[in-house]
């Protein structure tokens, strides 16, 4: 019968304290250097003045000591780390002191002597121990006492000739001794005093605790849905999005999220300055109106207002009134990329142009901080929105490569050369300066307009190449699907070099920059596929699969290409098509020798043809069979009538 074992049980349990602590440890050691000593590169390099004070803010807000000593999460995972170590050190003490040992039994050893010794040494050095750890001289010490039988067991080992045998033979003096197999549980279980209790901790455990973590997590995982996002956002976008929804009705959508919910009641001493933000963006005279009349008085949208407001404050540049607000607007802007991707993938799914281009020039307002009718030059630092008011915009056209990028480069340009005395240092491509663009940098200083430059040449100057195909076929015939491959090359990056994080001083957090890649319908407003792609390194490639028509036409439709960082640098290219009728394509004739292995026989077709023809073969040998059988029936039916012949003719 299996026993409860003290011992086995301090190892079992010091496994499974290291295997919680020791991951734990290098995770936190790791936490604490990261927050200390940031490793992300758009953490550590700014390149303007208003990028520094972002990284300020997010040094203070994010990656905060204060913060992290003061978060709740890490501080009880400190306090079961540190339960975790002083367990840890417990049950090393205790098995140090009553463990027992796995060693082999070796009488020399425990004796202190040589092997092979004579046995006066032998007698000598058990005199010499035995009164050292006689239990008389050691009252109450166990040690004493496990020492005193240990060297009486080696005495007895190495001069009773039995017990020597069975060492020599065995390993130990009393024998061949069987395998001893316990149970890793103390044996303090096994007292009747504790059964109870025992029994009570362990209906908890199997009939409440664990129920209830399995019920616990379940109702957590099955809220969320793709890119985690609560079903609840998906039900409610289902709601507002609609066919012809205008950027200006996003902030109210995504103010409905579920995920901000919990961000849409204001403290105390927050509901009147939100009011006085709500009327001044709501309220204010036609042509600075930024906050338009909400769709619905929807109980949720009045709840979620605080983060509407805070939405729109971003975008418009209004400051806040307190610094917890500010936190709050920081925690909603970081979740905006996630949720316009779920307002994107349902727009997309309902084939919306309108709708998904509305989603993404929001994420870029979001990004940059500026508002739906800023112009693109009031993405750049020093600059605001009534300052760059006049310049004209190139919006995005059919064939216009260059679009307000080329504005902008022009304009740094202008402005390093000014600040050069002269001296080119600008782009060599940049086009003339438009005389409205060119006063915009007139009143600033130098190191203005060196901040204006490095925040040009960060935004992407991008070549888009279109390519429809079918693959393995020369042209695109009826029913085929076809491939549209989109290749995009980030000109001002050099081969081998990583794309930069995206120039956006006003989030509040790192962004990659990315692209949108839609295959549209401009004349039709309807979206047959979308991409979104991560630009990495100078060259970006994504392909797009349409269905080809069913009878032979003309296909003119839209690739359309959109920053999900930048405003005003958006691609349109026009992708244009032949399908054919499938009856003009030429005849495919297959190669002679093709056609041979295609009448051999496969190793499956074989081994059946070589099952049929043992069955034929049995059953040929079976006719014959019967066929001799009945042919020597019927000579013996011969016979017979010869014979009644004869006997009638002898009658």
């Amino acid at each position: 019968m299996l026993e409860y074992d003290d011992s086995a049980f301090y190892y079992f349990s010091l496994t499974l304290v290291t295997f919680y602590v020791i991951p734990v440890t290098l995770s936190t050691i790791i936490q604490v250097v990261n927050v200390l000593v940031p490793r992300d590169a758009a953490l550590t390099k700014a390149r303007t003045e208003e990028e520094q004070e972002k990284l300020r803010l997010i040094r203070s807000e994010v990656y905060s000591a204060r913060k992290l000593f003061t978060s709740h999460a890490f501080l009880f995972k400190l306090a079961t780390l540190v339960a975790g170590w002083a367990a840890f050190y417990a049950l090393v003490s205790t098995m140090d002191g009553g463990a027992v040992s796995l060693a082999q039994f070796d009488p020399y050893a425990i004796l202190g002597i040589d092997v092979g010794v004579e046995p006066k040494a032998i007698k000598r050095a058990y005199r010499t121990l035995s009164l050292q750890y006689h239990p008389d001289k050691n009252p109450g010490s166990k040690m004493a006492e496990d020492m005193f039988m240990k060297i009486a067991r080696a005495y007895q080992a190495l001069t009773d000739p039995k017990s020597k045998e069975n060492w020599e033979k065995y390993g130990n003096p009393d024998g061949k001794q069987s395998m001893a197999v316990s149970i890793a549980l103390p044996t303090w279980l096994l007292d009747k005093a504790h059964h109870n209790s025992i029994l009570i901790l362990y209906l908890i455990a199997m009939v409440v605790v664990i129920p209830s973590l399995v019920a616990v997590w379940y109702a957590g995982s099955r809220k969320y849905g793709d890119n985690n996002i609560l079903y609840d956002t998906y039900t409610w976008y289902n709601h507002m999005v609609g066919e012809k929804m205008h950027t200006m009705q996003v902030p109210e959508v995504l103010a409905g999220s579920a995920e901000y919910r919990k961000l849409g009641k204001p403290r105390k001493g927050e509901l009147e300055p939100l009011k006085d933000l709500f009327k001044e963006m709501a309220m204010a005279p036609r042509d600075k109106v930024v906050l338009p009349r909400l769709k619905y008085e929807h109980p949720i949208i009045l709840k979620a207002s605080g983060g509407l407001v805070l939405l729109v404050a971003h975008t418009t540049r209004r400051p806040l009134p307190t610094a917890a607000l500010r936190r709050d607007q920081h925690a909603i802007l970081r979740r905006v990329p996630e949720l316009v991707e779920a307002v994107v993938d349902l727009a997309v799914g309902r084939r919306w142009l309108i709708a998904t281009v509305a989603a993404m020039d929001f994420a870029q307002c979001a990004t940059q901080a500026v508002w739906v009718r800023d112009h693109p030059h009031a993405q750049l630092p020093h600059l605001t929105a009534a300052q760059v008011r006049g310049v004209p915009h190139a919006g995005w056209g059919c064939e216009r490569q260059r679009t307000s990028r080329a504005a902008l480069t022009a304009a740094a340009a202008d402005a390093a050369e000014s600040s050069a005395n002269g001296s080119s240092s600008g782009d060599a491509a940049a086009e003339p300066l438009v005389p409205p663009a060119k006063s915009l940098l007139k009143d600033m200083d130098a190191a203005q307009r060196r901040d204006v430059w490095a925040a040009v040449r960060a935004l992407p100057d991008v070549l888009v190449d279109v390519k429809a195909y079918v693959d393995d076929e020369g042209e695109i015939a009826e029913g085929d699907l076809v491939t549209i491959k989109v290749t995009i090359t980030r000109q001002n990056l050099r081969e081998g070099e990583t794309c930069p994080p995206a120039f956006a001083p006003h989030y509040p957090g790192a962004r990659q920059e990315g692209w949108w890649v839609m295959l549209a319908s401009v004349r039709s407003s309807q979206v047959l596929a979308c991409q979104h792609v991560t630009v990495t390194d100078r060259v970006t490639e994504t392909e797009l699969k349409l269905m080809a028509p069913n009878r032979p036409s003309k296909v003119q439709l839209d690739i359309l290409v959109k920053s999900d960082c930048y405003r005003g640098l958006d691609r349109r290219h026009e992708l244009e098509f032949d399908v054919v009728s499938a009856s003009t394509l030429p005849v495919y004739e297959p190669h002679p020798d093709d056609l041979e292995l295609d009448d051999e026989p496969t190793l499956f077709e074989q081994v059946m043809q070589g099952y049929s023809e043992s069955d034929s073969d049995e059953e040929d040998e079976a006719k014959t069979a019967d066929a001799g059988a009945a042919a020597a029936g019927g000579d013996g039916g011969d016979d017979d009538d010869d014979e009644d012949e004869e006997e009638s003719d002898e009658d």
